[in-house]
């Protein structure tokens, strides 16, 4: 894609995950669902970001292969539109 965007395909069935470097800031946009989640890791790991690491969660929509392992981001602003009704709380809804 970019040099600082990453799009990550997985074997099993989920969304992909864009992974966007601005700065010292990692963004994700999605996920992906539980069933991907040993290989978003590894991934992730292959572009030297510790989900610690990730500064803001993006969602796109709450279905499940979407939202699959928000609990692996820790440190991470949730951002999603108002109207998501997605329970997560420390979620930020801040479009609207």
């Amino acid at each position: 894609m970019k040099p600082n965007i990453w799009q990550l395909y997985f074997q099993r069935f989920g969304s992909c995950v864009y992974v966007i470097r601005m700065g010292y800031h990692n963004i994700l946009v999605d996920t992906s669902s539980k069933e991907n989640q040993e290989e978003l890791l590894h991934e992730l790991k292959k572009l030297k970001i510790e989900p610690r690491d990730v500064h803001y969660v993006l969602l796109t929509h709450k279905h499940f292969d979407h939202i699959g392992n928000l609990d692996l981001f820790p440190n991470a602003r949730i951002i999603f539109k108002e109207n998501v009704n997605l329970h997560v709380p420390r979620a930020h809804g801040i479009f609207n």
